[in-house]
């Protein structure tokens, strides 16, 4: 089965074409698992074949220890870029890990990495209880971001299979209108396009989202930053999840946003053998502006100079692009501003 802990961390700046390297960190926690009989197993990915287990700990609200020993997996068979793996299980420990109500963190002190999530009811989680058919994965791209998956696959790396649901809504402006074109971004969730019947679509992690605003561009409403009314919902694996976004206040023109806050929605994600990116660069000369994307191991696979500060992006893929996870990333004057991942199939 495919691997799936692709967890990148952008560093450096630097001017030209292929700015601020992807690196891989030195280890995080990979997968949470709780048996038919609630007990805990904990899947760890990292990259030091000589890890010393003395140097790390583990623990929950209700305890916490250092590891005795590690059965070391080596990674195999998939685009698993954390070189070795282990499995650490709560019959080999003292303390409890409570899924419904619980957090997890995880500490080397020699090859220095730090992990962290909260689930179930614990102040701050943004994941519901994992059943016994699901697991907790760690699917970051820039930091660790877990969500669940009903493809559990303890010790072996996690797969692509199961992590994601869709997102369906409709958009409303202020005057109860429908927005039926233009592209809209929810910050952390998703960004599209919205199509001529008003519907907007999004394949997302499953877990729970909270957003309060969004940003509206190339539409005839006016483009900018909105406040909407707050979205609460919750994406299941493999599951459609359908709501309502509407428009409460406008915010900010696009010609006032900040630096950091280009539009750029990728769509189909996942996708086959082609990809269109639609990007809008408010307050930003599109003059400098690369639209870059990287593989895992943080080599460009395509890097193209945009023409124009609005514009749509195709990226068609041949034989030596294979099935897994890409970063794409807009480096403006040698700076990235955006970055996003995408799943070939």
């Amino acid at each position: 089965m495919k691997k799936l802990v692709f967890i990148l961390m952008l560093i450096g700046l630097s001017i030209g074409i292929n700015p601020n390297p992807i690196i891989v960190p030195p280890g995080a926690i990979s997968e949470i698992y709780f048996d038919s009989l609630g007990k805990w197993n904990v899947e760890i990915g990292f990259n030091n074949p000589n890890l010393n287990p003395y140097s790390v700990q583990i623990g929950s609200s209700h305890g916490s220890s250092y590891l005795d020993s590690i059965e070391i997996i080596e990674s195999y068979n998939g685009i698993n870029y954390f070189g070795y793996l282990a499995v650490i299980r709560q019959d080999d420990y003292m303390f409890e890990i409570d899924k419904n109500n619980d957090y997890v963190w995880l500490m080397s002190y020699d090859d220095y990495f730090y992990d962290y999530v909260e689930f179930g009811d614990y102040p701050g989680s943004m994941i519901d209880a994992s059943k016994s058919t699901e697991s907790i994965v760690n699917v970051g791209v820039v930091d660790s971001y877990f969500c669940k998956t009903n493809h559990p696959n303890i010790g072996e790396g996690n797969s692509i299979e199961g992590t994601q649901g869709w997102l369906n809504a409709k958009v409303y402006n202020k005057a109860g209108a429908m927005v039926t074109n233009g592209y809209l971004s929810i910050y952390h969730v998703c960004a599209a396009a919205i199509m001529s019947d008003g519907s907007f679509s999004g394949n997302i992690f499953a877990r729970n989202y909270r957003a309060d605003t969004i940003n509206l561009s190339n539409s005839t409403d006016t483009n900018g930053r909105y406040l909407i009314e707050s979205l609460l919902f919750t994406i299941d694996p493999e599951d459609t999840t359908t709501v309502e976004i509407n428009l409460l206040q406008f915010l900010a023109s696009s010609e006032i946003l900040v630096k950091d806050d280009p539009v750029i929605a990728a769509f189909p994600n996942p996708f086959s053998d082609q990809i269109d990116f639609y990007i809008s660069l408010p307050n930003q000369s599109w003059k400098g502006t690369f639209l870059d994307i990287f593989d895992l191991k943080g080599s460009i696979v395509s890097s193209k100079l945009l023409n124009s500060a609005t514009q749509k992006v195709t990226w068609e893929t041949d034989n030596s692009i294979l099935s897994g996870v890409y970063v794409y990333r807009l480096t403006v004057n040698g700076r990235g501003v955006c970055t996003g991942k995408m799943i070939k199939q």
